[in-house]
């Protein structure tokens, strides 16, 4: 084991979860070799986002959003709310509803204007100050988008779509 590359190691690693996963239909076994990736500083993107679907598929919410959260943050953009999003359904079931709304904040960092974390997080928010930064962002980023893509139909239905949930 000690003379493995690191490629040696994670190719090893993956192929025991493929053979658990696949021939054994043994979710959380492929989950736990996979795991040994992290050990190794061995996981990408691809790795974090099959542990995330086998710790769900093993019913462990909270490993399954925090696979999520690692494979965000080496993403941007859209994708990397979308999968912070993801996490954040996966916490609230988990019952960490402030982990969830902090996985729904960096969801808004990545995109501003995702109209589906705003509409998850804005009602959680309490304090008015909060409420005012994260709304005028979200308008911010919608009003570029549309100086950019007048015509662009989605953005004018979300913009309507938001502005009923922000009054």
């Amino acid at each position: 084991d000690t003379e493995l590359t690191p490629a040696q190691r994670r190719l090893s690693l993956e192929g025991c979860a493929d053979f658990l996963e696949q021939k054994l239909h043994d979710e959380l076994g492929a989950y736990r070799e996979l795991e040994k990736l992290l050990a190794y500083d061995l996981a990408d993107y691809t790795v974090h986002v099959r542990m995330a679907r086998l710790a769900e598929a093993s019913g462990l919410l909270q490993p399954a959003a925090a696979a999520l959260v690692r494979a965000a943050a080496l993403s941007r953009g859209a994708k990397r709310a979308q999968l912070e999003r993801k996490a954040a359904a996966l916490y609230e079931q988990a019952e960490q509803p402030e982990t969830a709304r902090a996985a729904l904040r960096r969801a808004l960092v990545a995109d501003p204007s995702d109209e589906l974390s705003l509409r998850a997080l804005y009602p959680q928010l309490i304090a008015p100050d909060e409420r005012e930064r994260v709304t005028t962002r979200f308008q911010e980023a919608l009003f570029s988008a549309l100086a950019s893509e007048p015509h662009e139909a989605e953005l004018q239905r979300c913009l309507v779509r938001t502005g009923a949930l922000l009054e």
